[in-house]
């Protein structure tokens, strides 16, 4: 992995190299062993290393030989050895082994039509002199990102929002509107981002800017598309996932697995001891709370498969690295999983640099229990009238308790529509109960986007689709991107370690949308039923016929315990106060009925904390 930035100056006044590097400094962690500059009158690129491929030859920004092309890219590239051998058939010369000379030798001999050709996780920045543009282009699921900013004085981008904060013509104008989709979500979807003036190249993507014309255009390259709308793969999707596994194994650096309490981590440690000829590495977080702590499960498959396995046990006493996991995140950021996701990742690097995990399973295979409970409800609502009018009517006498509860759920939720049922699925809060959290002056601007987000959530109004694809691809649109593989990102890249996960190749999703919905989930029984039957015999049975879970942590008892005086201190702070966006005396209120154990606030407040955080690492420390 590595981190990518660069400027393009609109005046014709010559790059600074100390802008540029003050830039890179930012993404040191996402490549700290090497780093390289390139300064050209008005152009300047800036790259940081992990050296992962061809260690000793693959040095960047990296120039065709008329010096006409360079490229600086942050990724992988799994297939690159098909890619050169093939170029190399039609006469391309190279001088190195490393991939990045296959992105540049493939942009140069097949023009824009090389992106098709990439397997892998990528941010590619391409700067082409002979049509005087600069294309950036993001990888088809977003694993690896890309910010731009636009101004009159400069175009500049890079691999994180950090990096473009330190330039002196950035706008540091919150925006409300992604500042209410941040408490509805934990995250801000779409190419928008917390700054006004920042956005993102969406993942399957690619924006080509004219620093001739002074101005760019976005253009999708590739979107998910599910229910047998892609091209019949000509292998058998086992076979697709296999080879996937054994690519992301490629690397001239040592190499490990995430492994979790779940079947997808273990199906990918069982390919991984499969294809290997040493025993495979593996990682596993875990707490002193039990109903979360996953250790004696993930130990079961290292056993089974004689892993090399080492664990971590994560406690309460998080204060300290709170900041820091703020300041990696990059960009607000509301899913409490981080915290075991940076513990883990830096349990690896001190063994690892490159790590497989089980990411992109539950959206490409059918793996949450929402994607059920739709069908549930959709079941319930296919039943016959008088039965539904009968349940209704009887419903308020069912007793308080988790199986009734979900009655109950069922039944309101199937007076909502599909795209109602999914966005209330997804959020944290309802538009209501954000509403109420605002000051008057952030509520009156909020209030005018009438949208409230469905946009974003587009459930393919045109039925293409079946209801369970619509809300598979929603997730692989705008959840995966935004939440998931931040996530994975972030806390991987702040210990200079690289992810991969097999199950988000795209050839591995392409296959997967010719699997009927009931190859997939039922609206009863268990979830991901295709990875269940293929690869039941190689998953012990205590996993295999385990419930889904999520990889959370205990942080509702943490903020009712040991982080409850740090979470007022944080939000009731005159600093968060004085920011003008929120209630004090309903952040307050919230504070004390979650304590109260009134309701469960946790995620509510765990977002606001990283919020503030945020805005102390990143507004006010300018």
């Amino acid at each position: 992995m590595c981190g990518i930035c660069g400027i393009i100056n609109k005046n014709s006044k010559k790059v600074s190299l100390e802008n540029v590097k003050i830039m890179a400094k930012m993404l040191h962690h996402r490549g700290p062993n090497d780093e390289g500059y390139f300064i050209d009158d008005n152009i300047g690129l800036g790259f940081k290393r992990l050296s992962i491929i061809d260690i000793a030859n693959g040095a960047q920004p990296m120039f065709s030989d008329d010096k006409s092309v360079t490229v600086v890219f942050n990724g992988e590239i799994y297939n690159y050895q098909t890619l050169r051998h093939e170029l190399k058939k039609n006469g391309v010369i190279f001088k190195t082994n490393s991939d990045t000379e296959v992105v540049l030798k493939s942009y140069i001999y097949y023009g824009l039509d090389f992106i098709e050709k990439l397997r892998g996780m990528f941010a590619i920045a391409i700067l082409d002199k002979n049509i005087r543009e600069i294309i950036l282009v993001r990888d088809r699921l977003g694993k690896k990102p890309l910010f731009y900013h636009n101004s009159n004085k400069r175009f500049s981008f890079s691999s994180e929002m950090k990096s473009l904060l330190k330039l002196d013509d950035i706008d540091r104008d919150i925006s409300l509107k992604s500042l209410d989709q941040f408490v509805a979500f934990g995250y801000v979807p779409g190419s928008d981002t917390i700054v006004n003036s920042i956005k993102r190249v969406e993942p399957g993507n690619l924006l080509r800017y004219s620093y001739k014309n002074d101005e760019y255009e976005i253009v999708n390259y590739w979107t998910p598309k599910l229910n047998k709308r892609n091209k019949i793969p000509n292998q058998s999707l086992d076979k697709i996932i296999g080879a996937s596994v054994k690519l992301r194994m490629i690397s001239d650096v040592p190499l490990g697995a995430f492994l979790s309490g779940g079947i997808d981590s273990s199906i990918v440690v069982a390919l991984m001891s499969k294809y290997s000829n040493v025993p495979v590495k593996t990682f596993t977080v875990g707490f002193e709370e039990q109903e979360f702590n996953e250790l004696p499960l993930s130990r079961i498959v290292a056993k089974r498969y004689r892993t090399e396995h080492h664990e971590y046990v994560l406690k309460p006493d998080i204060k300290s690295i709170l900041p820091d996991i703020v300041w990696y995140a990059d960009e607000p950021f509301g899913d409490s999983s981080a915290l075991p996701t940076y513990f883990l990742a830096k349990m690896a690097a001190q063994e690892v640099t490159v790590a497989l995990n089980g990411d992109g399973a539950d959206e490409v295979f059918g793996g949450y229990d929402r994607y059920k409970a739709i069908l549930r409800v959709l079941k319930y609502k296919s039943s016959p009238a008088l039965a539904r009018i009968f349940l209704k009517n009887i419903i308020k006498y069912f007793p308080q308790n988790n199986y009734f509860n979900r009655i109950k759920k069922m039944v309101a939720f199937s007076e909502m529509s599909l795209q109602n049922h999914y966005m209330d699925k997804m959020m944290i809060k309802r538009r209501d109960a954000r509403l109420k959290l605002y000051t008057d002056d952030t509520k009156h601007v909020i209030k005018k986007n009438n949208d409230n987000y469905h946009s974003l959530f587009e459930l393919d109004p045109n039925n293409l689709n079946s209801p369970l694809a619509r809300i598979m691809i929603n997730d692989l649109l705008n959840y995966l991107p935004g939440d998931l593989l931040v996530k994975m990102d972030r806390m991987s890249m702040a210990n200079s370690l690289e992810v991969r996960s097999p199950f988000l190749d795209h050839n591995v999703v392409e296959a997967a949308s010719h699997l009927d919905d009931s190859e997939k989930l039922l609206w009863y029984g268990p979830n991901k039923r295709f990875l269940r039957k293929t690869y039941g015999q190689m998953i012990p049975n205590e996993i295999l016929n385990r419930p889904k879970t999520g990889f959370g942590i205990p942080v509702s008892e943490w903020l009712r315990g040991p982080l409850y005086t740090m979470s007022n201190d944080i939000l009731l702070s005159s600093i968060a106060t004085n920011r003008g966006y929120f209630n004090t005396k309903m952040v307050s209120k919230i504070l004390d009925e979650h304590k109260s154990i009134k309701k469960d606030h946790s995620n509510l407040i765990w977002s606001l904390m990283m919020l503030e955080l945020w805005f102390k690492n990143f507004i006010d420390n300018k």
